[in-house]
């Protein structure tokens, strides 16, 4: 990818601010999508920039994307790819069926999403409500008898979410470490240029 992306993950209360800029951006209801924000994922790059978020609802065995946002649209389609990875995964982990968009772009039917046929469109939740733009496309991700999702699976998709979080971590400690080396190298600097200037006033004191 040329997109310097780290990490998909999902969306902290951290995000929250940089996701409410994302949104209004594109227009999008901020004030609606606040209360929900675990509900989204989000795509971080190397600096830890905010470069995009995708709105993931799941319903039983059944999720819907929706409510895309990109910091730039140079990207999008390369975003795109690295979310449906990881919501392949996800996929996975939970034993989801199907994934369900209402998202127009042509980049989300490049990746597999076909309008969905009357027989598929009996089994959209009604937690989805009504498409957006009026057609529902769809993509089966596992037989709706495959076997529920293992032990294994599970811890994956907790090992992907603590990495992601002790990523984080690591780079706040960094930042507090500069931070304390400023402030201690501040102090030195000042204690010493008054020590001086203590001691030149004692000097003239007592050259007087």
């Amino acid at each position: 990818m040329n997109v310097p992306l780290r990490t998909i993950r999902r969306a902290t209360l951290d995000d929250l601010p940089r996701l409410s800029e994302l949104w209004t951006l594109e227009r999008l209801p901020v004030q609606e999508f606040e209360p929900r924000f675990k509900e989204f994922q989000v795509a971080e790059s190397d600096s830890g920039e905010l470069l995009g978020a995708l709105g993931v609802q799941a319903a039983g065995v059944e999720v819907r994307l929706h409510h895309e946002a990109f910091s730039s649209f140079e990207h999008a389609d390369e975003l795109r790819a690295r979310f449906w990875e990881r919501i392949q995964v996800m996929g996975q982990n939970q034993g989801w069926v199907r994934a369900w968009t209402d998202l127009s772009t042509q980049g989300w039917r490049n990746l597999g999403f076909d309008p969905a046929t009357p027989e598929q469109l009996t089994r959209v939740p009604e937690a989805f409500g009504h498409p957006l733009h009026g057609v529902w496309h769809v993509i089966q991700l596992r037989s709706e008898r495959a076997k529920p999702p293992s032990i294994d699976a599970e811890l994956q998709l907790l090992r992907m979410q603590s990495q992601a979080e002790t990523q984080k971590l690591r780079r706040r400690a960094r930042f507090f470490q500069v931070l304390a080396a400023i402030l201690v190298t501040s102090l030195v600097t000042w204690s010493a240029v008054n020590l001086y200037r203590y001691k030149q006033h004692r000097q003239q004191i007592q050259g007087r």
